[in-house]
């Protein structure tokens, strides 16, 4: 399933922000359980 093909920079583009993404939600999951919110 390897494509030795560059990728169109569209895509490079969506996969960076997708991994940006799931790095700042675990980092937010982090810090809630760390601080969770007063209210519930």
């Amino acid at each position: 399933m390897a494509i030795k093909r560059p990728m169109p920079e569209e895509i490079v583009v969506k996969l960076r922000e997708a991994d940006f993404a799931r790095s700042a939600r675990r980092t937010f999951i982090q810090s809630w359980k760390c601080n969770p919110p007063k209210r519930s």
